[in-house]
């Protein structure tokens, strides 16, 4: 129960903190809703008609980008939040509490996925106006995105462990973020990239909502992804131990 309500107060304290500084979450509605428009207008994807004919590739276009967003705030936003807390001070303390670092952490992911949950409304009316896009979900859509997102939470353990040691990343942070998106059949990917990324938990979960939308079998994609968000959280969750006691050891756990 006190694990439980230690999130409960990350989740808040962090979405209290967002509201304060909403300016971030309006320029993430413009940026966001920017790249899509370009992508919807410039008829990207449109390659998705010619194997799924059965679904308006738009909407593939438009759930795959929404997938990726949420994966891309599981990578990125836990690193930024690490680098935040050791710019303030106040890391040392999380990593002295009761409960795992990692868990906490969750707990601002979460709050952060929230947050980013605004910002896709936002995007999808968007989209719906400019590419005049008629959203359709199906359960199994919603439960990939949340797994998918889970796994790439490993992947972002990894960054947030480099940040802590090898301190900014950010610029590394914004080429995954670009990497990520045209390597894991958000956009149209060449099948020999595909077949490699479907390793990633966000590839297998573009894959899982293309079959859906198109009433195909996506069964070996859904166990797929399963074993790899596990694979990629276990990971993740170990890279980010391992850095934190190196920095320990090295003693640059106290300053910026």
């Amino acid at each position: 129960m006190g694990i439980l309500t230690a999130l409960f107060w990350e989740i808040r304290m962090s979405i209290q903190s967002t509201i304060r500084y909403r300016f971030g979450v309006i320029s993430d509605v413009i940026i966001y809703s920017a790249i899509l428009s370009f992508f919807l207008l410039s008829n990207s994807g449109q390659s998705y008609a010619e194997m799924y004919e059965n679904v308006d590739y738009k909407i593939i276009l438009v759930i795959g980008y929404l997938a990726w967003m949420y994966a891309v705030t599981a990578i990125t936003s836990i690193s930024q939040i690490v680098s935040g807390e050791m710019k303030q001070g106040t890391f040392y303390k999380k990593y002295n509490a009761k409960y795992p670092l990692q868990i906490l952490l969750f707990g601002r992911l979460v709050a952060a996925l929230v947050v980013q949950s605004i910002v896709m409304l936002a995007v999808i009316i968007i989209a719906m106006l400019i590419g005049n896009v008629s959203m359709i979900w199906e359960p199994v859509i919603i439960v990939a995105i949340v797994i998918s997102t889970v796994g790439m939470y490993g992947i972002g353990l990894i960054l947030a462990g480099m940040s802590i040691f090898y301190k900014k990343i950010g610029a590394f942070n914004y080429l995954i973020q670009l990497f990520l998106l045209f390597i894991t059949d958000t956009l149209p990917t060449s099948e020999n990239i595909s077949s490699i990324s479907k390793i990633l938990p966000l590839t297998s979960c573009n894959f899982i909502i293309k079959k859906a939308l198109d009433q195909q079998n996506y069964i070996d994609e859904f166990v797929l992804l399963c074993i790899s968000s596990l694979v990629f959280l276990f990971i993740g969750y170990m890279i980010f131990e391992y850095f934190l006691l190196k920095a320990r050891k090295k003693g640059n756990l106290l300053f910026y």
